[in-house]
């Protein structure tokens, strides 16, 4: 077996250099001015430590009508008895220790005692406006 011994032929080739022109392009573009926007930075929030502060109390000023309803409310009292008749619970209104009428739930007791209350309330509008009345003419003949 005898190898074959190809030789391939190299050719050098000489290329000519020609210096080649720059083309020189002319952009036309618009610059957009854009404004510089600074960017907001996140800083965590301190958290101060709050020590509790002692309220003071303050007694809350009531009106003459609120400490008059108020001064009638003290007289009433809702007080549950058992009745065998219903076989339930029935609530009687007491005033000043004497039954006035007995109901079968709260609510209607409470409705009872309100209107009581603003009966009461309207005896003492007219009497305390007599004695006014009473002053004033009074103090009109003395300092006349």
């Amino acid at each position: 077996m005898s190898k074959k011994v190809t030789m391939k032929a190299t050719k050098k080739v000489t290329k000519s250099v020609t210096p080649k022109k720059k083309v020189v392009a002319k952009k036309v573009a618009k610059k957009v001015v854009k404004k510089a926007v600074p960017k907001k930075k996140v800083v965590a929030k301190k958290v101060a430590v709050k020590k509790p502060v002692a309220k003071k109390i303050i007694a809350k000023k009531l009106t003459k009508k609120e400490t008059i309803k108020q001064k009638y409310e003290k007289l009433y009292k809702v007080v549950s008895n058992y009745s065998d008749v219903l076989m339930q619970d029935v609530y009687s209104v007491v005033y000043r220790s004497n039954t006035l009428k007995r109901f079968v739930n709260t609510n209607l007791a409470d409705k009872f005692i309100e209107q009581e209350i603003l009966v009461r309330m309207g005896e003492h509008a007219i009497k305390t406006a007599k004695k006014t009345r009473a002053v004033a003419k009074e103090l009109e003949q003395e300092f006349e």
